[in-house]
């Protein structure tokens, strides 16, 4: 699914910027809030490319500016 992704990452990003942008600093100081924040990523990433090629998410690192 590597071509769908590619072709649609510019919006696979936007949609994860626009839910990134309402997180409070505080939500993020909350370790119970990563489950969520992967659940709502996962959720978005399914919207965008279609359940059969979005399989969750896996956060590596996170920067916050």
């Amino acid at each position: 699914d590597a071509p769908v992704v590619k072709f649609l990452h510019k919006m696979l990003i936007d949609a994860f910027n626009n839910y990134l942008r309402s997180i409070e600093l505080s939500d993020l100081e909350d370790p119970g809030f990563y489950p969520h924040l992967r659940e709502q990523l996962a959720r978005r990433s399914e919207l965008v490319l279609g359940s059969a090629a979005s399989n969750g998410v896996l956060i590596t690192e996170f920067l916050l500016r």
